[in-house]
């Protein structure tokens, strides 16, 4: 055995020691041959993502002296982030998702929406006289008395149908319809025993309201209106306000032509049924030529230098009384109505000359219809003629002009229509 001396051992020692950390040294330099000799690993303060040992995500800090990151921080068992919201109901809001660090949970769904209202169900009819063409109303009578009926009931349960020209609004009402058997007038009358206010109206056409003879807009009024034998009319009743109880009470007077009083349909009754007076023995008006009734002797516009003029001449003493202006008392006295058209329209002005007219006569226009037509204006100033009425007149308008005298007052008249486009 060859003994080293102590001194060499030591030595051998100090060389072993030496090349190890120079092995070490050549390592550390081989894994940071990109990083400058004391470059920083990381930014201080920086965060970055790393794996958690349950698979979740965490985050790492740089650490002070930026040359290393700190342990991973992860979150605690549950997951790392709150839950997605639930998806929202049909129509509702979309759910809110769960707070964050508190996951596993879902986030509560939104409330579903609200369903629309379904319509409402039509009124049902709850009975005959709910609807047109309504109950009937039987009239009772011979000879020469009226006939009479009634009718009553609830509108509470009645649908809502029909409105008078007289009421504010459509409420509950009941229709009855009558069928006289004779010309005549009938009277009509709704009437309450409680605390209901009815109104009353009658027309010729159950539905129409153009068709309406009179409406009564509180109880207790009566309407009233000729009417023909065999015809049907009907009787509309509704509340002001609320539905209740109603009383209907119907009164016919039969006419008799010949006994000196107008009644129903009658144009006249001169105490007579003779032909060849003025009043038929029916009671209607007889023609003393065209001019004498309704719709009257037509004029034509003849073209005088841009301005259409018509004329006419008559006398009023054969004619009959039968219509009445507005103004001037002219009841009594004979008339004369002419009909026109107003083509283009325009300009109209109507005189009645004072040269050819011989009474103290009135001049007035109807439109719409010729004897219950719209009065249009009415003329009547002191002496034989000089009426005059001017207005608009509508294009493609009928139009009728009734000469009539003052009082009593008939005679010669000169008439004259201009007509300026």
């Amino acid at each position: 055995m060859i003994r080293v001396p102590l001194r060499l051992r030591s030595l051998g020692v100090c060389v072993v020691g030496l090349i190890a950390i120079f092995l070490a040294c050549a390592q550390a330099a081989e894994e940071n041959l990109d990083q400058p000799i004391n470059s920083c690993a990381c930014k201080v303060g920086e965060k970055t993502q790393c794996l958690c040992s349950n698979g979740s995500k965490g985050t790492q800090t740089c650490a002070a002296g930026c040359k290393s990151w700190s342990a991973c921080i992860c979150q605690p068992d549950g997951g790392s982030t709150g839950g997605s919201g639930g998806k929202g109901g049909t129509g509702g809001t979309s759910g809110k998702g769960g707070s964050a660090g508190k996951g596993g949970s879902a986030g509560k769904g939104g409330s579903a929406g609200t369903g629309g209202t379904g319509g409402a169900i039509g009124c049902q009819p709850a009975g005959l006289q709910d609807q047109c063409p309504g109950g009937l109303i039987v009239l009772a009578g011979t000879g020469n008395d009226p006939r009479t009926g009634s009718a009553e009931g609830m509108t509470n349960s009645m649908c809502a149908d029909y409105k008078g020209s007289c009421a504010q609004s459509v409420t509950k009402d009941v229709v009855y319809q009558v069928k006289p058997e004779c010309d005549g007038e009938l009277s009509a009358e709704a009437s309450s025993p409680a605390f209901f206010e009815p109104i009353l109206y009658a027309r010729t056409e159950c539905t129409n309201p153009a068709t309406e003879l009179g409406c009564a807009p509180s109880s207790g009024q009566a309407i009233k209106f000729p009417v023909l034998a065999n015809e049907i009319y009907f009787l509309h009743v509704a509340g002001s306000m609320f539905p209740g109880k109603y009383v209907i009470d119907v009164s016919l007077t039969c006419t008799v032509c010949g006994n000196g009083v107008i009644e129903g349909p009658e144009d006249c009754d001169d105490s007579n049924t003779v032909d060849g007076d003025g009043c038929s023995k029916s009671c209607k008006f007889e023609s003393a030529g065209p001019a004498d009734t309704c719709p009257g002797d037509l004029l034509t516009f003849v073209d005088s230098g841009g301005t259409l003029t018509a004329t006419a001449t008559g006398d009023t003493n054969p004619l009959y009384a039968q219509y009445a202006g507005s103004c001037g008392m002219t009841d009594a006295s004979g008339d004369a109505v002419y009909q026109i058209n107003t083509g283009a329209g325009g300009t109209l002005t109507a005189t009645l000359e004072t040269t050819g007219t011989a009474f103290d006569s009135v001049l007035y226009i109807r439109s719409g219809t010729c004897g219950k037509g719209t009065e249009v204006q009415c003329a009547d100033v002191t002496g034989n003629g000089g009426e005059s009425i001017t207005f608009t007149a509508l294009p493609n308008q009928d139009l009728w002009l009734f000469v009539d005298g003052r009082d009593s007052e008939r005679g010669a008249y000169s008439l004259k229509v201009t007509l300026t486009p």
